[in-house]
């Protein structure tokens, strides 16, 4: 099922070909001159002792930070992020130092630098252009707010116009940005916040990262709240809020996170935003239920070609993993089945056709999907439709897999792989960095013509099945 918004890991898997990437959070030892005086020794309200980085690793060298995250875990890739404090404020040797520290290890693909708004020097852009050639390269500026107010009330000590001319500089180098904003700031109403993403809309960051405002230990922000305490978002104010910014969110946009948490003996309050997996899942799941998307709100009614922009999108992006288009013609078959008869994809002209190929009988993903699609049999055929799956088990599996299972669809076995090849699903595949190759798992709808109508690369076995109907009944009209 595709997700409701242009998620972090959905970029991941157009952008990096689905590979396993983790995030491998550093501190680098660099100073911030909102706490060095440079600018002001208070630093940001909000900001805690270490500078919102690691703590585990705090005090050691990059080198060996990275050593402990990546571990024997090797079969996957990861980003650098440098993360704690300001991350481009240094002399130019010694920022090429740091950033130079991941090329020792091949399993990093890309680089994140946090920094400040105010402290990227002129000097800086060609290092940052020279690393933008060589590995992916992201810069997340914090920001937190487009309103003055909010900014002096944070001690961010930086201006707007200040983030908007940083911002330019990196953009016009075609280096991505993305921009953390925090959501429930005193003094901040809801037309305050809409005001915020109507700008981002406006600038068109690679990204975004939602925080909402939380309060940790030993920081400014918490002898306040002890002194003064002030309202914070509760988590159903904060679902509605983040759902509706969404929906008024630019669909290209990627949405980094949703929701932030830290280290529990600096958490203080709410109490509920610690757990930011329940948080992130109550709002996809309030989305679903409503049947709404990231820039909903955006969409012009009158004009019917610009509806729902944000799964036009994702399915545009979808679409480029996929060897087959719609509307060229399905490549020609004949498979056996269960019981060793023949099907040919020919003698089903005038029929549309479900195509759902998939890696190995009696799987635990597999047999969801098959089980899914026999209980949805009748409803397809009522809609003219015949379903096949395609695998590369040899008919007597098919038979033990569909009697064990009470099987209702109608399997076929590639044991040639010569179909599989010809869709495009039969490819490299790694896994604990062990490669081979498989089935992956892709679905085609073919119409009564025999030409592509639709196809979903990389299928979740989840809600799949009602999504092929969806797009079914779309076409059908």
């Amino acid at each position: 099922m595709r997700d409701t918004y242009n998620s972090f890991n959905f970029f991941i898997k157009t952008r990096f070909n689905d590979q396993k990437i983790r995030k491998i959070p550093l501190n680098a030892g660099l100073p911030c001159p909102n706490k060095t005086g440079e600018i002001s020794f208070e630093g940001c309200i909000f900001c805690d002792p270490y500078g919102s980085g690691p703590i585990q690793c705090f005090d050691k060298p990059i080198e060996e930070q990275v050593k402990s995250f990546i571990g024997n875990h090797t079969e996957f890739k990861y980003f650098a992020y440098f993360q704690a404090n300001t991350n481009t404020h240094a002399p130019i040797n010694v920022l090429r130092e740091k950033y130079e520290t991941i090329f020792k290890y091949k399993e990093i693909i890309g680089l994140f630098i946090g920094t400040r708004p105010d402290s990227i020097a002129e000097e800086a852009y060609p290092l940052l252009e020279e690393f933008n050639k060589k590995v992916y390269l992201c810069i997340e500026l914090g920001l937190q707010s487009i309103h003055e107010k909010s900014l002096v009330f944070l001690h961010r000590n930086h201006t707007y116009a200040q983030f908007l001319e940083t911002f330019e500089k990196l953009k016009s180098r075609s280096i991505d940005t993305v921009v953390h904003l925090i959501l429930g700031l005193p003094g901040e109403t809801r037309e305050d916040m809409f005001e915020t993403i109507k700008e981002m809309n406006r600038i068109k960051p690679a990204g975004i990262k939602f925080h909402v405002l939380h309060i940790l230990k030993d920081t400014p922000l918490f002898n306040l709240y002890e002194k003064e305490p002030f309202k914070l978002l509760e988590k159903e104010e904060y679902i509605e809020l983040v759902i509706t910014l969404l929906e008024n969110l630019d669909p290209s946009i990627v949405v980094h996170r949703l929701s932030g948490e830290r280290d529990a003996q600096l958490y203080h309050a709410p109490a509920w935003a610690q757990d930011k997996n329940r948080v992130i899942q109550a709002i996809r799941a309030r989305m679903r239920e409503r049947h709404t998307y990231q820039g909903k709100a955006l969409e012009n009614k009158t004009n019917p070609a610009s509806s729902n922009l944000f799964l036009q999108r994702m399915e545009e992006k979808m679409s480029e993993k996929l060897k087959l288009k719609n509307g060229e013609i399905a490549p020609g078959f004949c498979l056996p089945d269960a019981n060793e008869s023949n099907v040919c994809l020919s003698d089903l002209k005038g029929k549309w056709v479900v195509l759902y190929f998939y890696p190995k009988d009696s799987t635990p993903g597999c047999t969801i999907e098959a089980v899914d699609f026999s209980g949805a049999k009748s409803d397809f055929e009522a809609k003219n439709t015949v379903i096949l799956g395609i695998s590369a088990d040899p008919p007597k599996t098919h038979r033990g897999f569909i009697s064990k299972k009470e099987l209702t669809v109608t399997l076929l076995s590639d044991i040639e792989h010569t179909v599989l090849e010809s869709y495009g699903v039969w490819q490299l595949k790694k896994n604990y960095g062990r490669e081979f190759y498989g089935t992956i798992r892709t679905t085609y709808l073919v119409n009564p013509e025999g030409k592509i109508a639709a196809g979903w690369p990389e299928v979740k076995v989840k809600g799949h099945v009602g999504e092929v109907m969806a797009k079914l009944k779309e076409l059908q009209g």
